[in-house]
């Protein structure tokens, strides 16, 4: 039984309403206009039914009269209150897009869906029970996941994010050469990342991001000709990234954060020019600074923090005009901050510079920084006066540990309405 749960007016970003209360036999017999349901023309049969967003809450029955609807091509649901996900839908053999992504649903997922091969599109991410532990979550049988791979071969979007799979990524993946989409991001994914995965030539986004993979990154990732998004941090990457890479010219974002990746900045990403967002942060890459990063002009986040570069000063930054996200936290950078590093980017907004080896004043080009949010310079060796009085959108501001007088203006209120936190120690502050 179904019922209408204001509460979840949260869910769909603020966006859900009860659509099954327009849904009325007696003023509109006619179910083909109902609200979330379409028919089939020319047989009237029911082939899409999409419940998302729409309040509704229960536990689904396998006797329910949803199964009845054997004509059924798509179908998103909604919140079904922890109940499984019961083996009839394994009926719906007509099905070729299928989500039940977050439909709080819980258990094993049954191997009947395993066995719907007319489906193009699967989603079944973002089930979990109150908690975030693997106990908590939906659940996919490490032969069952082999069967899907093997069986589901019209795939072209598989996500299965937070579903527990914590087997290893099987070399039967090869069966979906359609795959655009595969996103198994923290699933317990653990083992060697197969040199099947980078013979998915269709492949436009790969997400495996914080799971146990490790060894090294497989040189076929280079043969993703068509991925514009790369997404493998929170692994065990160890190794050199491969120099095939810089066969990726599509790509757009790369994440590889919190690995243990090392050598050199590789130099195959100055080749890859429609770069928006590069994370390399929290891994063991040594050598200078990578000046090529100032070729990339489309960037819009740049994160190299807590690596072990040689120390060196920063490169001038000014080309990628649109970028608005910096983070060159925890490097060993010295010298002084370069006069241009901030006067082109006036689109910047975050930026942290701490726990460097940087001294000197602060470039006066920084008050061009009409959009900075969050600004964090601590733990560095930088001196002189820093008027913050322009910067009326911080957030966020952490001064600390360095040589500054701060001017901060007669009412920091006033001045910075949205201000979250302020960190000014071993400052000396002026109005």
């Amino acid at each position: 039984m179904f019922t209408i749960d204001y509460a979840l007016t949260g869910m769909c970003y603020g966006h859900s309403y009860p659509k099954t209360l327009s849904w009325n036999e007696t003023t509109d017999p006619d179910c083909c206009s109902w609200d979330g349901v379409t028919c089939d023309v020319s047989t009237g049969h029911v082939t899409g039914l999409d419940l998302s967003c729409s309040l509704l809450y229960g536990t689904i029955h396998p006797n329910t009269s949803l199964f009845q609807l054997s004509h059924l091509q798509h179908l998103a649901s909604n919140h079904f209150n922890f109940s499984p996900i019961s083996p009839s839908f394994s009926h719906f053999t007509r099905l070729s897009h299928l989500n039940l992504s977050t439909s709080r649903l819980s258990g094993s997922i049954p191997s009947g869906i395993a066995h719907l091969s007319k489906l193009v599109s699967l989603d079944l991410s973002y089930n979990y029970m109150g908690d975030m532990s693997m106990t908590g979550r939906l659940r996919l049988e490490p032969h069952n996941f082999k069967t899907l791979l093997m069986n589901l071969t019209q795939l072209e979007n598989l996500h299965l994010a937070q579903v527990c799979i914590s087997s290893g990524l099987p070399n039967s993946l090869l069966n979906l050469s359609s795959l655009a989409t595969l996103d198994l991001s923290e699933t317990g994914l653990n083992g060697k990342l197969p040199d099947s995965i980078g013979y998915l030539g269709f492949l436009k986004c790969l997400d495996l991001t914080q799971n146990k993979l490790s060894g090294p990154l497989p040189e076929s990732l280079g043969n993703l000709m068509r991925i514009t998004g790369l997404h493998l941090s929170g692994n065990n990457f160890k190794g050199l990234v491969p120099s095939t890479l810089s066969n990726l010219e599509q790509l757009t974002h790369f994440r590889v954060t919190s690995n243990n990746l090392d050598g050199t900045f590789p130099e195959c990403f100055s080749k890859l020019i429609k770069l928006e967002y590069l994370l390399l942060g929290s891994n063991n890459f040594s050598g200078p600074f990578p000046r090529w990063v100032a070729n990339l002009t489309q960037l819009v986040v740049l994160d190299i923090s807590s690596n072990p570069l040689t120390v060196g000063p920063i490169p001038n930054l000014s080309e990628p005009r649109n970028l608005q996200i910096l983070f060159l936290s925890n490097c060993s950078l010295n010298g002084t901050l370069p006069s241009r590093l901030f006067a082109i980017p006036s689109q910047l907004k975050w930026i942290d510079l701490s726990n460097n080896k940087l001294h000197g004043p602060i470039p006066q080009s920084i008050s061009g920084l009409v959009n900075l949010r969050s600004l964090d310079l601590s733990s560095n060796n930088l001196s002189g006066v820093v008027e913050l009085q322009k910067f009326s959108n911080l957030e966020g501001l952490s001064l600390s540990k360095n040589n500054f007088t701060v001017s901060i203006g007669s009412n920091a209120n006033t001045t910075w309405p949205n201000l979250i936190w302020l960190y000014l120690s071993s400052c000396n502050t002026t109005k």
